[in-house]
Order: structure tokens, then sequence, then C-alpha cells
């Protein structure tokens, strides 16, 4: 079992660059829009200086399972498709 702040921790250190690279700026998870869930959280990672950086780029929403912190971006399909990707995975493992 992850808690919501080991949970943004491995988000963050495994999500932090890519979502960088995505937003084409430094990014940081917005904390304020953190989604809980029963099953875990979808953290929103946005540009860190959100004043200076001009981006018509969306939040990137990232999944994490509560049960095993595994975590995954959220695509076009959607928080339910990441979530079922997740929950396979894990049941594969």
């Amino acid at each position: 079992m992850v808690d919501l702040n080991a949970a943004r921790v491995r988000v963050l250190a495994l999500w932090h660059v890519p979502c960088s690279r995505l937003l084409k700026c430094e990014s940081k998870i917005d904390d304020p829009l953190t989604e809980e869930f029963y099953w875990g959280w979808v953290f929103h990672f946005t540009p860190s200086n959100a004043g200076e950086v001009s981006t018509d780029e969306k939040p990137i929403l990232v999944a994490c399972l509560r049960d095993t912190g595994d975590s995954i971006v959220v695509g076009t399909k959607g928080v339910a498709d990441a979530l079922d990707y997740l929950l396979g995975r894990t049941i594969r493992d």
C-alpha cells in the first residue's frame, strides 16, 4: 500500500523528465489538481513557471495505483483506459 506522499515522490521521479519534454518546458505536479480515488490518484503535471511560459498544452495526467505504486501517463482514451492497463499489468505480474 502506497500513501499519497510516497505516490507523489514515485510519480515525480519517473515522469518529471518525460512530462517536461512533452510540455516543452520545466514541469511540476500541481498539487491542488491532484484527484484521489479509491484505487489511487491522478496527478497533473503543469509548467513550473506558467506565467513565464506561453504554452497551450493541457496538463499531462499520470494515474498511480494505491496498492502497488505503479503509474502511467493518461492518454487520449482517458483515465479508465489507463486504469485498465495498470490493473491488467498488476494481474499479469
